[in-house]
């Protein structure tokens, strides 16, 4: 690439052709031998080094998880996960885990996790989500979790407004998941009636923390935009 024309460009107009060549405008889903990554980062060695971590940053990541017989397991995740270097994993902005499950009876989560052996948080791959490390994001700003499409974000009051009780269950579930993982709660001591005040107070943290996130992402993308390409 020495003697390209693209090397004479300046590293702010690189960076900038990186940006717009390396967007996706659907999230990413993890593979596990990094696939994913666009062929512009396998043209050489110096384009990797350059552009590799602005497809980190910039993009937004997924992961589906099935369910089956109430047990979650995923090894693509974990690989991925463990395979990740430290300087990928904090500059990304998004990481959705999709759990899809049919089938899926709402008892298994009111009597203590999607898991029926064990808490979400205590599976192999929550245990590798909650070693995570984000960098200057924490794990609620970066992590989403769904349940069968139903997100884990909403308000008591856009919750009680569901006209479908399963919608509900699922949406109930999710947020399950993302308290057991980010604050190691144990979803039992949240289903009887003096739970439900700790319920409301983890969801108000959790929605107060993943507001502080697009400050969070200005500043990591001014330190991404400092380094200069090589």
């Amino acid at each position: 690439m020495e003697d390209s024309h693209f090397s004479r460009l300046s590293p702010e107009l690189r960076n900038a052709i990186y940006n717009l060549a390396l967007f996706e405008r659907r999230p990413v889903a993890v593979s596990k031998n990094f696939s994913v990554e666009p062929p512009l980062l396998r043209v050489c060695k110096q384009i990797r080094q350059e552009a590799e971590l602005i497809f980190y940053a910039i993009n937004d990541f997924n992961a589906v998880l099935a369910l089956e017989k109430d047990v979650i397991e995923d090894k693509l995740l974990i690989h991925w996960l463990h395979a990740c270097s430290k300087s990928k994993l904090e500059l990304i902005n998004s990481l959705t885990i999709r759990v899809e499950a049919p089938g899926y009876d709402f008892r298994a989560a009111t009597a203590g996790s999607c898991d029926s052996r064990r808490s979400f948080s205590e599976t192999p791959v929550g245990t590798s989500l909650r070693k995570c490390s984000f960098g200057k994001r924490s794990f609620e700003q970066v992590v989403r979790f769904t349940m069968n499409g139903q997100g884990d974000d909403l308000s008591a009051d856009e919750f009680m407004r569901l006209p479908d009780s399963r919608r509900r269950k699922m949406h109930f579930c999710a947020l399950l998941m993302m308290l057991e993982t980010a604050y190691g709660v144990n979803v039992e001591t949240l289903m009887d009636e003096a739970g439900k005040q700790m319920l409301m107070e983890l969801q108000q943290k959790l929605r107060e923390e993943r507001q502080k996130n697009t400050t969070a992402g200005n500043v990591i993308a001014a330190d991404l935009g400092s380094l200069s390409a090589l």
